[in-house]
């Protein structure tokens, strides 16, 4: 095959596209994660060099404010980051002494790479392919209360409460979800707290 130009958004979108093909099929999550991850990641910097916000800068943003405002300390933007990030990163990184071992929910982590993938191409373009709506559309059914949480754009993004940083404070089994619904939070980005910040509460 002969060399050609290609736009970097174009073949994100491509990637975005297969991935979502993949996921409908449920076929290979680990690849919907990455092929996901790396379209994410190219809208991302696109919309960084235009001067606007990306879903990762806004779910930062959002679990640092819960955060906050649960446990009466900051947390580092690139903590979070890490966080939101440890399922792509670990299906594509291994270094010498790491465990071959990776603990992680697939689907679930499939469906947040594509909800952040889809909100950037939205921001970037204003516009959804018939598989973003279609993803949209069932996300939305199985998770009834997404009607009610919505992003920028009108983009929904569930998230089981069963996965909400309360899980950090077992005491607290409603404070992540009234704050969430308080702070105008959407439970996806309530949810990275629990993973991230469980070890040290």
């Amino acid at each position: 095959m002969p060399l050609r130009s290609y736009y970097r958004s174009d073949l994100a979108l491509a990637q975005l596209e297969t991935a979502l093909r993949l996921y409908f099929e449920a076929a290979d999550y680990a690849a919907v994660v990455t092929l996901a991850g790396a379209a994410e990641e190219i809208f991302g910097k696109l919309l960084t060099a235009a001067g606007k916000d990306n879903s990762l800068e806004a779910l930062k943003r959002a679990v640092g404010e819960m955060h906050l405002k649960l446990y009466g300390e900051q947390t580092p933007p690139k903590q979070i980051a890490n966080r939101a990030n440890h399922a792509r990163n670990g299906l594509k990184h291994w270094d010498q002494g790491d465990s071959e071992l990776i603990n992680i929910d697939l689907r679930e982590e499939a469906q947040d790479m594509l909800f952040r993938a889809i909100e950037n191409y939205w921001l970037l373009d204003g516009r959804m392919s018939e598989a973003m709506e279609r993803f949209q559309r069932e996300i939305t059914a199985a998770y009834p209360f997404a009607q009610a949480r919505t992003v920028r754009g009108g983009l929904a993004w569930p998230r089981g409460a069963s996965v909400l940083c309360c899980a950090a404070r077992p005491s607290q089994p409603t404070a992540a979800s009234r704050l969430a619904q308080t702070l105008g939070i959407t439970h996806r980005a309530a949810a990275y707290l629990h993973v991230e910040f469980a070890h040290e509460h």
